[in-house]
């Protein structure tokens, strides 16, 4: 005869555990949810408050609604087929988040790629963090109540878009590199135009210091608010300007080093309080420190190839090809059959990325071998 087993569960919304509604169920406390949501968050989230008659007692962030199961996605893609699913990882920097892919990819198959490409690389992920931080000056502004430099930081960030559209097809997602290389060489007069846009860039920023860095109201509304010391933002596991906000000295473009960044000038701003005005004035300098990377990198831009030459049988030949080439037919193929791929390399390839908004680890396990 088998034996009857009783289990306690608890049943219920996690994010109300723990509340004090319980300990007075006929009191003045209610649970309020704002949330699940997106506009005006920045991000999907979801706030628990415990209300006492009217004064909020406590809030609880719950957050996590963004995972997309890219990893599970991925086990049915060759390598390159997965770089616009990049791109939604972090939507305001794709540019950058294809890189950091790429990169893992590039190791685990053991390819190097030219100095134009890695020129080209630095360049785009510059222009992508550019991109990210005007939003966020934006909109930093705009939640403290200025609406003013949001039409400022957007104007630009819109020639911007039109900068990657000329490179890429594509204004927001872009799926910019490949494997090995990078989609398509940069057009004719293209490096000029980027040269005006950030000629003419510092004047915005300069507007957006005006109305925000030793304006009184927003001062009040940033200094002290929200401080994350050096030992929280460690514990948390911040990275990116937040952590450097904190007083945090790590820039990977400096502490390790990738795609040739040893070879550019540029600071590394440290905040020193870890308030939200620390946070605001990092992204302000770092978008002149990205000015700086970008300029150097176009009155030295290398000539050559932009993809690795070992790297051709990861790009798909040329169509035409296809049809009067059986080198090409086989590679057509090869592509097909997900069988050009890189070899297994234990322990799994990982690389990081200092994408805008964070670092951007990325890891990469493959199950083939060469065949």
């Amino acid at each position: 005869m088998s034996k009857t087993v009783t289990k306690e569960v608890a049943i219920g919304d996690v994010g109300t555990r723990g509340s004090k509604m319980t300990e007075d169920p006929d009191g003045e406390r209610m649970a309020l949810n704002v949330g699940p949501s997106h506009p005006t968050t920045h991000g999907v989230l979801r706030l628990i408050m415990e209300l006492n008659g009217d004064v909020i007692e406590k809030c609880d962030p719950v957050i996590g609604y963004l995972h997309r199961g890219d990893e599970k996605i991925a086990e049915a893609m060759t390598y390159n087929q997965f770089v616009p699913y990049t791109d939604r990882l972090d939507y305001l920097a794709p540019l950058a988040n294809n890189v950091a892919y790429a990169l893992t990819v590039e190791k685990l198959a053991g390819i190097e790629v030219p100095e134009r490409c890695q020129a080209i690389r630095v360049l785009v992920c510059e222009m992508a963090r550019v991109s990210s931080h005007l939003l966020g000056m934006g909109v930093f502004g705009m939640d403290a109540g200025a609406w003013t430099p949001f039409m400022y930081t957007f104007t630009e960030r819109e020639k911007l878009y039109t900068l990657f559209e000329e490179l890429t097809g594509a204004r927001f997602t872009t799926s910019y590199t490949r494997i090995g290389g990078v989609a398509r060489d940069i057009p004719d007069g293209w490096l000029e135009k980027v040269k005006a846009f950030c000629d003419n860039l510092p004047k915005a920023t300069d507007e957006v210091e005006k109305l925000l860095t030793r304006n009184r109201i927003f001062l009040d509304r940033t200094e002290g608010i929200g401080e994350i010391s050096k030992e929280d933002a460690l514990a948390y596991g911040l990275t990116g300007p937040n952590l450097r906000a904190s007083g945090v000295d790590l820039d990977l473009r400096k502490d390790k080093p990738y795609s040739g960044y040893e070879k550019y000038d540029f600071d590394v701003p440290i905040g020193t309080r870890g308030d939200c005005y620390d946070r605001y004035l990092i992204r302000i300098e770092e978008v002149r420190q990205s000015l700086r990377i970008i300029n150097q990198v176009i009155d030295d831009f290398p000539e050559g190839l932009w993809y690795a030459d070992d790297a051709k049988k990861i790009f798909a030949p040329p169509k035409e090809k296809v049809m009067t080439s059986m080198d090409a037919e086989c590679n057509w193929d090869c592509i097909r059959r997900k069988t050009c791929l890189p070899p297994l390399l234990p322990p799994p390839p990982s690389s990081s990325l200092l994408a805008p908004p964070a670092k951007k680890p990325t890891q990469v396990a493959s199950e083939f071998f060469t065949r």
